[in-house]
């Protein structure tokens, strides 16, 4: 199974993940990156350790585990030389549990005056706090904290849920504050237990027993979800998660085949079996809100498919939410391939679902890049398998996000109007292109972020920062961050482009430069380099230096520098490095832009 493959969670039992492991370890994957995670738990963890990597294999990724003593969180986060920190690991699980941090709230919160729940509260909430800070003093990876508990049985019974003093509302207390703590300290993410346990059903979740016998406080069933929702964490904050979903229409986005049952035929709508197909309607538009593109890839005739978009009074997804559409007789494999063209994505950005498993199966094996999504037999089951699938899970949400559908419509009309024209130049200038090129601030740090762990195709250096290590280099004396944003007569793509310059004495060196690839081919990266060449020049560096790290997916910008007049200068680890001298080569600005406006 390739990369980031659909997985049955529900299918993975535990032999099957240890059996899975041992043939990754004695057989890797190519290309599998080494990823290491650590543990902070007052439970034990141990049985969670096969699924999670096995499910890291899946991604390509080596997973190294590391698992704290029992209990002793504070002790790890406080110590710089604890085995938490000795081998620099990428993400930290913070799993601790109330039974175990506080026996008042969880055990005897009946017996508690209110000022008695206070104190407790402001304990665990202080505890929480300071393990968090001190990770993050100490390390800059990414934090998984899990969530308190709501208990089954709360202490006052059916008279709990009637006063928010009482225990159930005070846990909720704690992990409100716990996530505000999270968004503060930054790069550090909530993991909500009590949704998993709604999702696998309570009596599935716990297990009592093996809690007294060994502090194992969950069932394997339980376990595979807990994996299953680290896994998701990981996707997110590798920039793994998916762009695009590619939907099948006959009994899929509606039942029924249109051809054959005609518009009044099919069936969707409020009533059964018809609001099974509506209900996944509104799911996928809830991901288009989030800002995941939506395309149709359907055999039929346009014409009767169309007709579904635009007239039938109980579609939720209409024709303007889709960026592109192949609705014809060929086969789906290449109807895909050519919507991965016209988007400009990166194949292993799409997720392909229908209900057919030949088309998924052909789809599939035509396209190993491609992942792919058989849905259930049962359509009332569809809803809840596109929103579980973990795919286009983000850890942060920006404006672009929510109005990319839209952008990339803007983006199929601007290709047709490219058509018109013969000279580049010409239609560049017919677009009306506004630039606004800044530094980075609050608002721009999180879209900044975002291309940083998502760009693939237009990212020199390839490196990733998180919005913390952004934030920090903003605020770093010699360092510059810069963000570019783009409109034009057909809309505002808002950031799509983003560099970071290190500067020393009469040396400037380019450490990241990437756009997106909404914007290529309007000479935008040409522009966001002539600026950081000037900005370098303005501070009397004479040289400045840039970095190309090739990939499978950059090859289109190894030579960006040399046609930007660098000249290649040595290569070291696989990575080419360039300079260009300020003093000796004049520095281009394209002139195709309506108005430039640089605020630095």
């Amino acid at each position: 199974m390739s990369a980031d493959k659909q997985i049955n969670y529900a299918e993975l039992e535990f032999a099957g993940a240890i059996a899975g492991v041992a043939k990754f370890e004695s057989d890797p994957p190519e290309g599998a990156v080494p990823y290491k995670i650590a543990f902070l738990r007052n439970i034990t963890l141990d049985p969670v350790v096969p699924y999670l990597e096995y499910l890291c294999w899946q991604s390509n990724l080596k997973p190294e585990i590391y698992m704290s003593g029992f209990d002793v969180a504070m002790q790890e986060a406080a110590d710089s030389r604890s085995g938490l920190f000795e081998n620099n690991p990428d993400l930290i699980v913070v799993a601790l549990t109330l039974d175990l941090l506080s026996e008042p709230i969880s055990r005897r919160f009946a017996s508690l005056s209110g000022v008695d729940v206070a104190a407790a509260a402001d304990q665990v909430a202080g505890f929480m706090v300071s393990v968090l800070e001190n990770i993050r003093k100490k390390s800059r990876a990414a934090i998984i904290v899990h969530s308190f508990e709501t208990p089954a049985f709360p202490a006052y019974g059916i008279l709990d849920f009637q006063n928010a003093g009482r225990q159930t509302g005070t846990i909720a207390g704690l992990n409100a504050r716990l996530a505000e703590d999270a968004s503060r300290i930054g790069n550090c993410y909530i993991l909500s237990v009590d949704n998993l346990i709604a999702r696998v059903g309570r009596e599935k979740f716990a297990d009592p027993r093996m809690w007294h016998m060994g502090k194992i406080p969950y069932s394997r069933e339980a376990w595979k979800a807990v994996a299953a929702e680290y896994a998701k964490y990981i996707r997110a904050l590798r920039g793994r998660n998916k762009k695009c979903l590619v939907l099948d229409c006959d009994n899929t986005l509606w039942g029924g085949v249109v051809g054959e049952d005609g518009i009044n035929g099919i069936r969707i709508g409020e009533n059964f079996p018809g609001s099974c197909y509506r209900d996944f309607q509104l799911a996928v538009l809830n991901l288009y809100h989030r800002g995941v593109i939506l395309a149709v890839c359907s055999r039929n005739n346009e014409e009767d498919a169309l007709e579904v978009f635009d007239k039938h009074p109980d579609m939720a997804l209409r024709r303007e939410h889709f960026a592109a559409m192949r609705i014809n007789w060929n086969d789906k494999a290449s109807n895909i391939k050519e919507i991965q063209e016209e988007l400009n994505i990166g194949m292993d950005s799409i997720v392909f679902a229908d209900d057919s498993g030949m088309e998924v199966e052909m789809a599939g094996r035509m396209l190993p890049e491609l992942t792919t999504i058989l849905l259930p037999k049962d359509a009332s089951r569809y809803a809840e398998t596109i929103s579980n699938c973990g795919f286009f899970d983000a850890l942060a949400i920006s404006d672009e996000d929510r109005n990319r559908g839209r952008m990339y419509r803007a983006e199929s009309e601007r290709k047709q109007l490219s058509a018109s024209y013969s000279d580049v130049g010409e239609y560049l200038r017919s677009l009306d292109i506004d630039i606004k090129i800044t530094r980075a601030d609050s608002f721009s740090m999180p879209r900044i972020a975002q291309l940083m762990s998502r760009t693939n195709q237009f990212n020199l250096a390839g490196k990733r920062y998180t919005e913390t290590e952004i934030a920090g280099l903003a605020s770093t004396d010699g360092c510059d961050v810069l963000c570019l944003q783009y409109s034009d007569r057909f809309g505002d793509m808002g950031i799509v482009g983003a560099a970071v310059l290190i500067h020393e004495p009469g040396v400037a060196t380019i450490d990241s430069f990437l756009l997106s690839c909404r914007a290529l081919g309007r000479r935008v990266e040409d522009l966001l380099l002539a600026e950081c060449l000037k900005i370098s020049k303005n501070k009397n560096e004479v040289i400045v230096k840039g970095i190309y790290a090739p990939s499978k997916k950059n090859s289109q910008t190894a030579d960006f520098y040399l046609k930007a007049g660098f000249v290649k200068d040595f290569e070291k680890d696989g990575n080419v490095h360039f300079v260009f001298d300020t003093e000796r080569k004049n520095i281009k600005t394209p002139d195709v832009f309506k108005t430039v406006a640089v605020a630095i």
